[in-house]
């Protein structure tokens, strides 16, 4: 079943009975997401070797912990990498501006994923995300987040160091039925608020 990036999420939350009915598989696309939620309805789920599954259900309990690890790793705690992502981890994120067009995010591994963090965090003083709200359905967990940094200062930039920088972003993550990690990722974040804020030119930074 094909969905629309607009509606997948709605859909999904829409029609009661459809998570355990229906069974979706998640790949990159530049309009359609599917999900996989089939196997977090069997309490005997198994990893693809037939090895039964340590996580048997995801709970709302299972939901929170990913969260709460996720901001942690965002935060600067580089030790929950492996404790909230898969080795294999996928990010599909909204194409970033540049002085000449823009460049697609391409992170498919933990090592990438981590140095992304790092690079994202270089030029705060602070940087950690506020929790807007969050839900998560099966295997499937959507986050609003709200970003709170203190700019550490730029040679390019107007913006004075010690300047507060906050702007919006949502996240839908994917969790691995088996093991509870976040396996993909599809963030959208408002990167012209962001350009904004650092009172620079789209594309610029």
């Amino acid at each position: 079943m094909r969905l629309s990036t607009k509606s997948a999420l709605l859909s999904l939350l829409a029609v009661p009975g459809t998570i355990a009915a229906n069974s979706y598989s998640f790949f990159p696309g530049a309009d359609s997401i599917d999900f996989d939620l089939t196997s977090v309805s069997n309490s005997n789920a198994g990893n693809a070797a037939g090895v039964p599954c340590p996580w048997t259900k995801l709970t709302p309990l299972s939901h929170e912990q990913v969260v709460r690890n996720w901001y942690a790793l965002w935060a600067g705690n580089y030790s929950f990498l492996t404790s909230t992502v898969m080795p294999s981890i996928q990010v599909y994120q909204d194409r970033f501006p540049t002085g000449n067009g823009s460049a697609p995010l391409r992170i498919g591994n933990a090592s990438a994923f981590l140095e992304f963090i790092k690079l994202a965090r270089a030029d705060f003083e602070t940087y950690a995300f506020t929790d807007e709200f969050h839900f998560g359905v099966g295997n499937v967990i959507a986050l609003r987040w709200k970003l709170n940094a203190t700019f550490a200062g730029s040679s390019t930039a107007k913006l004075e160091r010690g300047s507060h920088v906050a702007y919006n972003g949502t996240d839908i993550m994917l969790l691995d039925p088996c093991s509870g990690l976040v396996q993909q990722i599809l963030s959208a974040q408002d990167l012209i608020t962001y350009y904004h804020v650092l009172q620079q030119p789209l594309g610029s930074v």
